[in-house]
């Protein structure tokens, strides 16, 4: 049965993923103007993982409504025959 497992792990190739999470969702803004509810937005709201956060009042964002799973797309997947201790170190190697 080792011996089976072994030449299992063997077969194994090295893959890297390429992988795209968006988000979609809606935001109430209060603002004078489409163009200035636009501005409010870009320059004011955004999210990291597992948080909305805005630096506008409470009443000048009233409600969202985001969905808590994103969309995946798989954007590439490639061999590769070099390895890597972590993905920090892949991205390390891209740089180069």
């Amino acid at each position: 049965m080792e011996a089976v497992a072994r030449l299992k792990q063997a077969a194994m190739k090295n893959f890297i993923a390429t992988v795209r999470f968006s988000f979609e969702g809606q935001i109430e803004v209060r603002a004078e103007t489409p163009s200035k509810a636009r501005e409010n937005i870009e320059n004011h709201f955004g999210m990291t993982i597992g948080h909305l956060h805005t630096t506008l009042e409470d009443e000048d964002i009233p409600d969202w409504d985001f969905p808590i799973h994103p969309d995946k797309q798989i954007v590439r997947i490639q061999r590769t025959t070099m390895k890597f201790k972590t993905l920090k170190d892949l991205r390390h190697e891209q740089r180069i």
